[in-house]
């Protein structure tokens, strides 16, 4: 995999954290010259307008894809599986900035077949966390409390990660979200 001489970031953190807002800001920012790209998830369910903007695929549909290879990263959570498709290898290649919203429990393997990676971690207060799940009226205030309240897992030894605060002011973290971004793609890749 040493061919590739771009850089690959993926995104997580809690539900909540804000996310897609942050990665909306980064590509409005960012994606205009092309060295930096946001490649559309693929989801097993319906796409939401005021959610993500990926594309929607059957279970079966995704099964077969990631069986043929399409899928570079791809993952099952809640209840849903998840795909970035194989096109982000021609980006690496060409040395592009590869940023998408990820799972952790996807980092593992996606960091063993892309080792010029790090991990953008968003995340903010619990209180904010519970008071965003639940304004998004899928869960009741003790679901989504009880859903803040797990922890996450740990980050592999010698992983890097980059955190970025996002309980205050959406610009503010927006900011420090795209300077991240900047800096990885602007690192030499020696340096990474």
């Amino acid at each position: 995999m040493g061919a590739f001489s771009g850089q690959l970031v993926p995104v997580v953190g809690p539900s909540g954290a804000g996310k897609d807002s942050l990665l909306r800001i980064a590509q409005e920012r960012l994606a205009k010259d092309g060295s930096v790209v946001f490649p559309r998830r693929v989801v097993t369910r319906a796409s939401q307008a005021e959610a993500e903007d990926h594309d929607s695929m059957s279970r079966v549909a995704f099964a077969d894809a990631a069986a043929r290879g399409a899928f570079a990263v791809f993952w099952e959570a809640h209840g849903n599986a998840y795909g970035i498709p194989i096109a982000i290898e021609f980006d690496l290649a060409q040395g592009r900035t590869v940023v998408f919203n990820c799972s952790r429990a996807a980092l593992i393997p996606t960091w063993e077949r892309y080792p010029r990676m790090t991990v953008i971690e968003i995340s903010a207060e619990p209180d904010i966390l519970v008071d965003r799940i639940v304004a998004r009226g899928r869960e009741t205030r003790e679901e989504a409390v009880q859903r803040v309240s797990r922890k996450a897992d740990g980050y592999p030894a010698g992983l890097p990660v980059i955190g970025i605060d996002n309980s205050g002011p959406l610009a503010e973290a927006g900011h420090a979200f795209c300077a991240a971004i900047e800096g990885l793609h602007h690192a030499r890749p020696d340096q990474g």
